[in-house]
């Protein structure tokens, strides 16, 4: 192909000539041809968000039937002992990700392509071990403080078959981050569904030979777990295996010690407002209105996933804060647009969602679902600006203002809900959430306004500008 036919890669202005003496009139892309192409190149901003959308799409599907089929053959305690150890599992496996997995979304595109494989490895590796700790740590102190709920009974069997089922779920959480960073966002969404799909063929094995114990849960997940893993290799976007020494990789993990600590740091600031607001909700009401709570909530989360990979999506694609800049006021639009879909769609739909649960459920769930869900447009500015956090380097300032503004949404949970009830906790929350998001909003358009080019000084004393 001669240079002149060769195409413009993704995001270079074309060029079209008008009239005589070579004129040329430059056409900016628009934002639906760069959305267009970024759907079209899986690796592209919009084709990793897809991917993402997809996964999330796929696993609260898949997993909506494999908790209702739990639910309809065991009976509430068993399903109880079950959830109560994925909960642990999943709480343990965030705390002991170590900031592996935004480590290597962020860094396996910019280490050399020898060094790739090995960070590869020994971040799944340490990221393992992590999440089995913590989870051993988490059984123990259980049983130093003798809780007289459903973990407290927890057996020396159940507790080995945590620990190892928590380290190999670590390992593929890190995978799915691993495998954006390296472009193969198609591989994470294959092994999300045939995890998902594992983990009812497991299910549905264990409740036909009679198998019913929350140990069932912990085997279903590790299956799905290994199974997914083998069925979704790396190897076409790797390079060819070579020897790995010990020293090598211990090098590697002083070099990038820091920048995963920092990530750990914000990704855990990030999380708490979300992890601790049942807790809060948990320690001030009843039990019935907790109940009512907890499903709007599960459904708020699902609801707003979207903006949230979205702004993941261009973290994996941006690389810099120039690339933020060029990219943000595409995703900040979308991000918009998604969250204020689903505020309507909430209003629309909702109630009949709700009905799945209960008619109750629909006349006290709706109104703490819509709360919620009315806090997506702040939590698109707040996550775009956690992301430029991360791409500037700043990621303790990140931290420090994510843990601040934590602080004020679950004291603005604390104060609605002791004031009149869950339906303040909901509106004390989304409004603070709201400030927060107003304060980071002036910092986000300062980030992504174009700067204004330096006047230039011709030699006989002339400005123009360019």
């Amino acid at each position: 192909m001669l240079a002149h036919e060769q195409p413009l890669p993704s995001g270079v202005v074309q060029r079209r000539a008008s009239g005589a003496g070579g004129r040329h009139r430059i056409r900016p892309k628009n934002f639906w041809d760069a959305l267009r192409d970024g759907l079209a190149q899986p690796g592209g901003m919009f084709g990793v968000f897809v991917s993402l959308t997809g996964s999330q799409l796929v696993s609260s599907m898949l997993g909506l039937v494999f908790w209702t089929v739990a639910a309809r053959s065991m009976t509430a305690k068993e399903l109880g002992f079950g959830a109560a150890l994925v909960a642990v599992m999943a709480v343990s496996s965030i705390i002991g990700s170590l900031g592996i997995s935004t480590l290597l979304l962020e860094r396996l595109k910019l280490v050399s392509v020898g060094d790739q494989r090995a960070l590869l490895s020994t971040g799944l590796t340490v990221a393992g071990i992590g999440g089995a700790v913590v989870a051993a740590c988490w059984l123990g102190l259980l049983a130093l403080l003798n809780v007289p709920g459903a973990l407290g009974e927890v057996s020396f069997n159940d507790a080995l078959l945590l620990v190892a089922t928590t380290g190999l779920a670590t390992r593929c959480s890190i995978f799915d981050y691993a495998a954006i960073g390296l472009g193969a966002s198609n591989v994470q969404l294959r092994r999300n569904l045939v995890a998902a799909v594992l983990r009812i063929a497991v299910l549905f094995g264990a409740i036909g030979l009679g198998i019913r114990s929350g140990q069932v849960f912990l085997v279903s997940w590790a299956v799905a777990c290994v199974g997914s893993l083998i069925a979704s290799p790396l190897r076409r976007y790797l390079p060819p295996r070579h020897p790995i020494t010990l020293g090598h990789r211990l090098r590697l993990m002083r070099s990038q010690w820091s920048a995963a600590t920092g990530h750990h740091g914000l990704n855990l600031a990030m999380a708490s407002s979300g992890l601790l607001l049942p807790v809060v909700a948990g320690s001030i009401m009843p039990a019935a209105p907790l109940a009512y709570f907890t499903q709007a909530r599960l459904l708020a989360d699902t609801i707003l996933a979207p903006p949230f990979l979205l702004s993941v999506a261009l973290f994996a694609a941006a690389g810099d804060a120039e690339g933020f800049r060029q990219k943000a006021p595409r995703t900040i639009v979308v991000g918009f647009a998604l969250a204020l879909s689903a505020i309507v769609g909430t209003a629309l739909i909702g109630p009949f969602v709700l009905l799945l649960f209960g008619a109750s459920y629909a006349q006290h769930s709706l109104p703490l679902l819509l709360v919620l869900v009315a806090a997506g447009p702040a939590l698109v500015v707040k996550d775009q600006f956690f992301m430029l956090r991360r791409l500037q380097g700043k990621r303790r300032q990140g931290a420090l203002a994510a843990g601040l503004w934590s602080a004020a949404e679950l004291a603005g949970a604390l104060v609605g809900g002791w004031m009149a009830g869950m339906t303040m906790l909901c509106i004390g929350w989304s409004a603070m959430s709201s400030v927060c998001a107003l304060i980071a909003l002036p910092l986000l358009i300062r980030a992504i306004r174009r700067p204004r080019a330096k006047p230039k000084i011709s030699c006989a004393g002339r400005r123009w500008t360019t």
